[in-house]
């Protein structure tokens, strides 16, 4: 009888199983026929598991992998996929553009609104603000949000900003670089990224976080890259990408303790300046003068009292600009440094380009 029974239920989690798999098996085979033009890495993907076992969880080993990829897509002469490679992580493509053209096709589709699955490893830090959210909440929040990005004196006043903090920056790239030590190969990104950082969170939410003076003290500055190094590794370690996984590991533990200390410090930067909003009775329309420096966050705090925006949604904007407006420009300042570094006549025509229309006053303000 017992036998029977184990017999029965084995019976019933096999079908329950195959019930399970066999659509996931239609789906992965119909994307693997939609996807086979784009070539791959030369070792084919295995079913359900995709490239993963090629991939190293090594940032830099798998940077390298990307950028064999990226140049032997270029040389393609099928023009279906030229500029183009697809890797499989599990049962998913991803699809790597490597011209400007075809990344021109992509953008420009506004229809394109929907994001890639990796987003939601943001979504406990952002939640769904304008980077994670999709069509009608994302149309909405790109309304409400893009004038901020047209008001001159929010623009004039962040370019103040740019100015004293990559004063800083020198001053700090001065101080570890002595004109008669040999030539050698320095890492700037940590010295960027504290730099952007800085600049980030005094132009949006008007707070000095002192990223670059704490020597990495700071404990909003330490949580904002602890969290920003997770999400980079849960995204190639795909067996973290389960939530019920990821929250039981040690490293999901740590991620919630950094979180909470980053919506610890943005509530109370919001809080704080939305009593000194309120006090100064300053709304959109208004025309009253305060000598505060407009930021970002007065913007959306003014949305907030045409009640189009709540507390929380304004915390998403904060927390998203946060991390938008220090990662991606670091990576893109960084990466623009080391092309400049690379191409000596460049680099001397930028420099006696900057020479003849600043002509020494590194304080002048473009706006």
């Amino acid at each position: 009888m017992v036998l029977l029974s184990l017999s029965i239920l084995f019976v019933l989690l096999f079908l329950f199983v195959i019930y399970r798999l066999v659509p996931v098996w239609i789906k992965y085979t119909k994307l693997r026929q939609d996807y086979h033009k784009i070539p791959s890495l030369p070792i084919s993907p295995i079913p359900f598991i995709g490239n993963i076992h090629q991939f190293d969880k090594r940032q830099d080993v798998f940077s390298r992998l990307l950028m064999v990829m990226a140049r032997e897509c270029q040389q393609q002469q099928q023009q279906q996929a030229k500029g183009l490679f697809c890797l499989w992580y599990s049962l998913w493509p991803m699809v790597f553009a490597c011209t400007g053209e075809n990344l021109a096709t992509f953008i420009n589709n506004s229809k394109q609104l929907v994001k890639s699955f990796d987003y939601t490893f943001l979504e406990p830090w952002l939640k769904t603000g304008l980077l994670t959210s999709n069509n009608a909440k994302w149309r909405a929040r790109r309304r409400l949000i893009t004038p901020s990005f047209h008001d001159t004196q929010l623009l004039h006043n962040f370019m103040l900003i740019f100015n004293e903090q990559s004063c800083v920056f020198a001053r700090r790239l001065e101080e570890c670089i002595s004109v008669g030590d040999e030539p050698k190969a320095y890492d700037l990104y940590p010295y960027i990224s504290t730099c952007t950082l800085d600049i980030i969170a005094e132009s949006a939410l008007g707070k000095h976080v002192e990223a670059q003076s704490s020597g990495g003290k700071n404990k909003f500055v330490e949580a904002t890259g602890r969290v920003c190094g997770i999400i980079n590794h849960r995204i190639r370690s795909p067996w973290m990408w389960p939530t019920w996984i990821f929250d039981r590991l040690p490293i999901g533990r740590e991620q919630a303790e950094r979180l909470n200390i980053l919506h610890g410090v943005s509530r109370k930067i919001i809080e704080d300046r939305l009593a000194t909003f309120n006090a100064e009775n300053i709304t959109s329309n208004s025309e009253k003068k305060t000598t505060r420096r407009l930021v970002f966050l007065d913007s959306l705090l003014a949305q907030m009292n045409s009640e189009q925006l709540t507390l929380d949604d304004i915390q998403e904007e904060v927390d998203t600009f946060m991390f938008e407006g220090h990662d991606t420009t670091a990576a893109a300042v960084n990466f623009t440094c080391y092309l400049i570094g690379s191409h000596p006549d460049v680099q001397a025509k930028l420099h006696a380009e900057i020479d003849d229309i600043f002509s020494g006053i590194l304080s002048f303000c473009l706006c």
